[in-house]
């Protein structure tokens, strides 16, 4: 038992420590920095962000997990400006970097280079990324699309100025219709410094406002080649850009960012300058076209005036006047020959009643009978045929009067004092007052000998009558 017995005194301690390195716990953890650093550089690490952050100055903090453990990371941010996508918690990636220990901590962490989003691309990711977000902004929105000018004089173009895309868009307007003008803003389309480029060239055209509508993009190209279109600078350009702004990069099948923002997408350059510089040949076809359709327009129209014209003129004679009064002839003629039969029955009745009578008479009562009684006869006659004669007088008067007034009614005779028949053309009314005249119609004036068409140039409106409606 005495030998399991630690000795404690000054000399024992002295040996043992001695025979020991002591570490400071700086020391010990910078020591083990070096080691995780020699030993994990440039290594591959598959996991799912997680606890995600960005700092004021631009750092990327987060941890990698996976079903089992996780770890700590960091991207720098002169590593994190480079990312064409967003970091988000989730996001399955794999990340390239070297293992290292932070002090203060005491904690190992990765240093990360460089990631990138498992199963998708970077540059799919960034763009599917964008998308969304500018869609949630409603910067798609049909609603806020401004409509391309149907001929517009000058147009603005926004492309590298020794590419394809700008020799395209000139032997189209050139060969299309030769009198639009180009406005070249020359930029680069490709690299780092394109994306600033191509925003500030469609805020400059749309300061200086020389055209009426801007063509943006380029000729085609791979994926990479084509990022500057897919930038959020840009699209934010062509959102707040007065002018309309026509997007035009790459092939058919290539699709931007600034296709969706744009108020209209084409599939190449050459068919955004088709989309806004029209044909001459398709313009002169349609103008002829109208010109043989207004000169149809225009036949019929006279046609169908001309038939109404005649028709007017036959319902006007037919609905004459004179026509009634031809009536009331008639009437007053048959009346005549009713009176006038009536009349001889009348006296045969009482010629016949007279000989009867003297044929039952003695001859001598029968003689003064027959005196007296054609005494009688006579003056009855007489005063009936006085009667007659003034009743037929009578008639003949006023028949003579109201003919006379019909006659001096007649429209024809009216007319041969100077006066005519306004009608309205267009609707086939008659015009009675000075306010049911449009300005600019056409009016057809009937005369005694024949009609007058006449188009409206002035309306004026008797003072009297406008005093009158005021009372």
């Amino acid at each position: 038992m005495k030998d399991l017995e630690l000795d404690f005194t000054a000399q024992k301690a002295q040996e043992f420590q001695e025979g020991r390195k002591i570490y400071q716990v700086s020391e010990l953890s910078a020591e083990i920095k070096g080691l995780l650093q020699a030993r994990f550089t440039d290594i591959w690490v598959e996991g799912e962000i997680t606890d995600f952050k960005r700092s004021a100055a631009g750092h990327l903090y987060m941890r990698l997990k996976d079903d089992k453990a996780q770890i700590g990371a960091v991207m720098f941010r002169n590593k994190a400006i480079f990312l064409r996508f967003k970091p988000e918690n989730g996001l399955a990636v794999i990340a390239k970097g070297s293992v290292s220990c932070y002090p203060p901590s005491s904690s190992y962490q990765i240093i990360v280079d460089y990631f990138e989003p498992k199963g998708i691309g970077a540059l799919q990711l960034a763009f599917e990324q964008l998308k969304r977000k500018l869609q949630s902004e409603g910067l798609f929105d049909p609603e806020r699309k401004k409509p391309i000018p149907k001929m517009p004089k000058t147009i603005g173009v926004v492309t590298s100025p020794t590419g394809a895309a700008i020799r395209d868009i000139l032997n189209v307007t050139s060969r299309r219709f030769c009198s639009a003008h180009v406005i070249l803003y020359p930029v680069l389309v490709q690299g780092d410094k394109a994306p600033a480029e191509i925003a500030h060239a469609i805020d400059e055209m749309n300061r200086l406002g020389l055209v009426e509508v801007l063509i943006v993009g380029r000729g085609g190209g791979a994926a990479i080649d084509l990022w500057a279109f897919n930038e959020e600078s840009v699209a934010r350009a062509i959102a707040r850009s007065v002018i309309p702004v026509i997007s035009a990069v790459g092939h058919e099948v290539d699709f931007t960012i600034s296709d969706f923002v744009a108020d209209l997408r084409a599939p190449t350059p050459s068919a955004a300058a088709e989309l806004v510089v029209q044909s001459r040949a398709e313009l002169l076809a349609k103008v002829d076209a109208m010109r043989s359709r207004v000169l149809k327009m225009t036949a019929d129209r006279v046609a169908f005036l001309s038939q109404k014209h005649k028709t007017l003129a036959t319902a006007l004679r037919l609905n004459s006047p004179e026509r009634p009064i031809e009536v009331l002839m008639q009437r007053v003629d048959e009346f005549d020959n009713r009176l006038r039969r009536g009349l001889l029955a009348y006296i045969e009745r009482k010629r016949q009643k007279i000989e009867n009578l003297t044929s039952r008479q003695s001859p001598r009562l029968l003689t003064k009978r027959v005196e007296v009684l054609d005494a009688n006869l006579k003056s009855c006659t007489n005063r009936l045929k006085r009667s007659m004669l003034a009743r037929m007088e009578l008639a003949e008067t006023r028949f003579s009067a109201v003919r006379k007034q019909l006659s001096s009614l007649k429209p024809q005779n009216v007319m041969k004092r100077g006066y005519a028949i306004c009608q309205d053309v267009a609707t086939g009314r008659s015009i009675s007052r000075a306010r049911e005249a449009r300005l600019g119609s056409t009016i057809l004036l009937t005369l005694s000998d024949g009609s007058l068409g006449c188009q409206v140039n002035d309306v004026s409106i008797s003072e009297d009558i406008i005093s009158n409606e005021i009372r």
